[in-house]
């Protein structure tokens, strides 16, 4: 049973204490929410079309309830970009690892699948990503991602590829950095037939691309 004054505890600095645990939980469960939904409203809407009016709705929350945890609809697409990214980085250091693969066709494979699963979770990416309306925080998290994924494809490239130079393997990772990048609005389509067609052309192409260059051919 929850301490309560009646319980005998005459202190109310302890039933305060013991309320605010469960107040952070509601609204730390309620910003979720929040930021659920406006991903979803970013994936559908685009970020220069969205508001705070049509995230609080699909948050089924007022206005007034996202402003207490929100300024606004740029400081939402920030904390969404900033979780994106911290995802990303982090399955990118699990699937990227040099001594993960015994070839590069292998790797092309699992590599682009644990980028599409990450996509599958994260709806508003590749809006966040491309938006030129969003602040430079946000703005800034492309180039660094890009940056970061290259360098990693790149040591992967040398472990498969040991006569590569340095420039040129972080070049071949660059290009298909890029590649993946462009393809990013079909491989979050709607239609699922269509990302599974996408997600096969993507990795045929890499694997062609990349063979060849690894293999010294």
């Amino acid at each position: 049973m929850a301490r309560t004054l009646s319980d005998g505890d005459s202190s109310p600095g302890r039933a305060v204490s013991n309320a605010q645990p469960k107040r952070r939980a509601r609204g730390l469960k309620r910003q979720r929410e929040i930021l659920a939904a406006a991903e979803q409203v970013f994936a559908k809407v685009g970020y220069q079309d969205a508001n705070t009016n049509l995230i609080a709705d699909q948050a089924n929350c007022s206005p007034g309830t996202l402003y207490q945890f929100f300024q606004n609809k740029e400081q939402i697409a920030e904390t969404i970009a900033n979780d994106y990214a911290r995802e990303l980085q982090a399955i990118q250091q699990a699937i990227t690892e040099p001594s993960r693969y015994k070839t590069i066709e292998d790797a092309v494979d699992e590599v682009i699948d644990g980028n599409l699963k990450f996509l599958r979770t994260a709806p508003a990416f590749g809006v966040l990503l491309h938006a030129t309306h969003l602040g430079s925080p946000v703005r800034g998290t492309g180039p660094v991602l890009a940056h970061t994924i290259a360098e990693r494809i790149a040591a992967l490239l040398k472990r498969h590829g040991p006569a590569l130079s340095e420039a040129d393997a972080y070049f071949h990772a660059e290009v298909c950095v890029r590649v993946f990048g462009g393809m990013l609005p079909l491989l979050q389509h709607a239609n699922a037939r269509i990302r599974r067609r996408v997600a096969h052309e993507t990795k045929e192409l890499a694997k062609r691309y990349l063979g060849p260059i690894v293999h010294g051919r």
